[in-house]
């Protein structure tokens, strides 16, 4: 992957981000296939090369990344919401439900409010970030 990146004409220019999100779990594939387990070390390590290489597109890469972990860590959350399950919620009792009541309607609401405060939003646009606007 680093060779490929690092030479101008083998990768077409404007998708080198595209290349290497696609290479990376075909190399953790691959590397599984020979050795199973070994993938997370095998694009850890060319993570580590290509992010070490001075190559014309390091800064595009860094930008792609940076973004890539938000997106992913926003993503994390939100599966983590939605594996809880109702049953695990009553299953702790009153204090359980306590807490998720004070999360939805105190937590949240607060961390929009700080979240938003001095842009343009007006009160519909922030509702809608808390989870209370209309869908229709």
């Amino acid at each position: 992957m680093a060779i490929l990146l690092k030479r101008r004409n083998v990768v077409p220019e404007g998708i080198e981000n595209v290349f290497t999100l696609c290479l990376i779990p075909a190399m953790f594939q691959v590397s599984n296939v020979f050795l199973p387990e070994s993938g997370i070390m095998a694009v850890t390590v060319a993570g580590i090369l290509v992010g070490n290489l001075k190559i014309h597109i390091c800064r595009e890469l860094v930008e792609f990344k940076e973004e890539l972990t938000v997106m992913l860590i926003g993503m994390l959350f939100i599966l983590l919401a939605a594996d809880v399950r109702m049953d695990e919620i009553y299953a702790l009792g009153i204090p359980g439900i306590i807490t998720v009541l004070i999360l939805m309607f105190i937590v949240r609401p607060l961390n929009v409010v700080v979240g938003t405060f001095g842009t343009k939003l007006n009160w519909r646009e922030k509702c809608l970030s808390v989870g209370w606007g209309r869908t229709g």
